[in-house]
């Protein structure tokens, strides 16, 4: 057993890949990463104090016997799931298009989310400047007083009045889509975030000493449950 433990030092979470490495020649060389281990070891590792790996050695090395032995744990990060929000956030892109995403994505920046507002905010407010010169179209067909004139306007007000039926429908599924999708994140971050905990549970290590009656001998044993 390989006990360890991981300190973050602000408030930010990270989700760590852990990879173990032993040395028999006093950390001149090492040999790893090692595979026969479990316990809080590979991916979606959280910080804590009472982390520990269990190295089944003769698996791995039957060669293997201790000598000058040290031992490595090398990870790399990324920011936790813990970190983002749930499917109630897609109440918000339904306020604004874009605005739940930042609670339930990773961003560099905290205004990133506004790009998920552009497209909506682009269609929406194109399809409102056709609709108000095809309105002003409109009424200049209804003022004119020459038959081609009129028959002009009545056209160029009916493919305005088209194009922003069209971009306000594309504005509009897009909102759609972007409160779907963060609901579907959302969701999926919920179920990440109770397999990251199941995960990093304290492990349950009991030892116990046996006696076999028939072959009159011990035997020491190590139990672990996940």
């Amino acid at each position: 057993m390989i006990p360890y433990s991981i300190q973050e030092s602000n408030n930010i979470k990270y989700e760590y890949d852990i990879k173990l490495f032993y040395s028999q020649d006093a950390g001149k060389s090492y040999v790893g990463p090692l595979k026969y281990i479990e316990g809080h070891v590979g991916e979606e590792v959280l910080a804590g104090p009472d982390k520990v790996i269990v190295w089944d050695y003769l698996k791995e090395n039957p060669n293997f016997f201790g000598n000058n032995v040290r031992f490595k744990i090398w990870a790399t990060y990324k920011p936790s799931t813990l970190n983002l929000g749930g499917p109630e956030n897609a109440l918000l892109s339904a306020v604004l298009p874009g605005w739940g995403d930042g609670k339930v994505t990773t961003m560099k920046h905290k205004l990133n989310w506004l790009y998920y507002s552009a497209p909506a905010g682009a269609l929406l407010g194109s399809s409102i400047w056709m609709k108000i010169r095809s309105n002003k179209n409109y009424d200049r067909f209804l003022g004119s007083e020459d038959i081609t004139e009129a028959n002009n306007y009545f056209k160029k007000s009916d493919t305005q009045n088209k194009a922003a039926l069209t971009l306000a429908f594309l504005g509009l599924s897009y909102w759609v889509y972007d409160v779907i999708k963060v609901g579907i994140k959302g969701l999926n971050n919920r179920k990440k975030i109770k397999r990251l905990e199941e995960k990093n549970k304290k492990l349950d290590i009991n030892f116990g000493l046996n006696y076999d009656t028939e072959l009159r001998n011990s035997e020491l044993g190590l139990q672990f449950k996940f």
